[in-house]
């Protein structure tokens, strides 16, 4: 979750081409790219430890099992739908009570909050008994559950920072170097991670506090509000919103999907011969592919208006998943071969479905005010449900008295094809919708006025989570 999943069709605002000799919507002050870039840069940096690090941090801190690694998932998922759908409406409130507490004060408190929560299971697990791993091991579901909530308000406001005085062409190019940003910033993540060694781990959950702290001062150089965006709505072709409506259902089932192997990639990276120091070096490998990904979709054009990203995203997606948990060989060079392979795989489809979602999402328009909090929910359904198809099959193995890492084996196989089932079935449902809108009604180019977006309405989809 680390750049967490934004919402691509309620993003405030959603940009689109004006229509030749349209009127020129009044923006008002832009926050230079730059400083918004290096204060996603930073705080994706400080959220991928959390999110994409924390299997790997529990395990070797608190000895966590996958099992107890999924339940800590699904609790994190819950908690986001939460910070989610409470966002919006939260943050309209607070600009409503508390005029004062402008957005930029507001990411200031939050940075503030970030590094707070950081301390508490370092403090625990210090002040604590080091022979007892398990003594201390409530304060990380605390944090865990505070920080995942917390992110659910922060990148709203970072993406209204993004978009405000930006729009068309101006916007399209902001948000595709953003996406590349945040999803780079999570490989780096993953090396913090690795770079500590056993019950050290933990450390890097502080030193991602302290990142958030640090990166206020960023905030200097931003407006005290973020400017407001008039929608400037233009004819697009047809199939563009039924690509919309599919993509808007496969990007909740990639989360479903990531989230079901994320629990599972210690044990996974152990069982085909990966020594715990590296794996999280080595697992970087997909969000690697996905930063590619996205900057070979910016640039190049050719897949604009395909069916192709539809079907060719979720079969890599799950073709990566399968390579990655079954573990098709013995310990050795053709294991770890398979598994980066499938890593890599599904780094690109988790690539192609976000990256079609935000696009079309851009190009067809705007959202009704609370589809947002919507679309984010169903993201959290499959941040839930993800750990949960994980979960089913250790659960029966522990009952059984049968040892399981979630990977390989018999557990392995239950898992994918567990995983499989409940994202095929998500795959049909979208197709069956296409012909459908999702999530609220998009505006007539012929017959519907523009609407200017509130701040935290949504935002476009993982920043930063993921």
């Amino acid at each position: 979750m680390a750049r967490p999943p934004l919402d691509p069709s309620a993003a405030s605002p959603a940009p689109s081409e004006p229509a030749p000799g349209g009127p020129v919507a009044n923006l008002g002050p832009q926050a230079p790219l730059w400083a918004v870039l290096a204060f996603t840069f930073v705080n994706s940096l400080a959220s991928g430890v959390t999110f994409n690090g924390m299997p790997f941090i529990t395990e070797q801190t608190y000895r966590f099992t996958p099992t107890t690694i999924c339940l800590l998932a699904l609790m994190q998922g819950l908690t986001y739908i939460v910070g989610a759908v409470g966002a919006g409406p939260g943050l309209r409130w607070i600009g409503r009570r508390f005029p004062r507490l402008t957005p930029r004060v507001m990411l200031a408190v939050l940075m503030a909050t970030a590094f707070a929560l950081a301390v508490i299971p370092v403090a625990v697990w210090r002040l604590g008994d080091p022979t007892d791993r398990l003594a201390g091991s409530w304060a990380i579901w605390v944090y865990l559950g505070l920080y995942s909530a917390l992110t659910g308000v922060l990148w709203p406001i970072v993406e209204s920072f993004l978009a405000g005085g930006r729009s068309a062409a101006a916007l399209r190019g902001a948000t595709g170097t953003f996406n590349i940003v945040w999803s780079s910033a999570l490989v780096g993540s993953m090396w913090l991670v690795g770079g500590f060694q056993g019950e050290q781990k933990l450390d890097a959950v502080l030193i991602a506090g302290l990142v958030h702290l640090a990166s206020a001062a960023l905030l200097l150089w931003l407006p005290t509000r973020p400017g407001e965006h008039e929608h400037e709505v233009h004819r697009h072709p047809p199939i563009y919103r039924p690509l919309l409506t599919v993509h808007r259902v496969l990007l909740p089932v990639s989360y479903l999907v990531m989230y079901a192997m994320q629990p599972l990639l210690p044990g996974a990276a152990r069982s085909v011969g990966i020594e715990d120091q590296w794996a999280p070096q080595l697992v970087s490998a997909w969000l690697a592919a996905r930063v590619l990904t996205f900057a070979v979709m910016q640039r190049w054009h050719g897949w604009h208006g395909l069916w192709g990203t539809a079907v060719l995203g979720p079969f890599m997606l799950l073709t990566g998943f399968g390579l990655v948990v079954l573990r098709l060989a013995d310990p050795g060079p053709l294991a770890v071969a398979l598994f980066v392979i499938g890593l890599v795989l599904f780094g690109f489809g988790a690539a192609t479905v976000y990256a079609a979602a935000l696009y079309y999402a851009m190009e067809v328009g705007a959202a009704e005010v609370d589809a947002g909090g919507t679309h984010e929910a169903m993201i959290g359904v499959g941040y839930s449900v993800g750990p949960l198809c994980s979960l089913v099959p250790l659960l029966v193995a522990s009952g059984s008295g049968s040892p399981a890492n979630g990977a390989g084996g018999g557990t392995g196989t239950a898992t994918v094809a567990i995983t499989v089932a409940v994202a095929g079935a998500g795959c049909v449902l979208a197709f069956a919708m296409r012909n459908r809108h999702a999530g609220g009604r998009y505006p007539d180019p012929q017959t519907d006025r523009p609407r200017t977006p509130v701040m935290g309405e949504g935002r476009p989809p993982d920043a930063k989570v993921g």
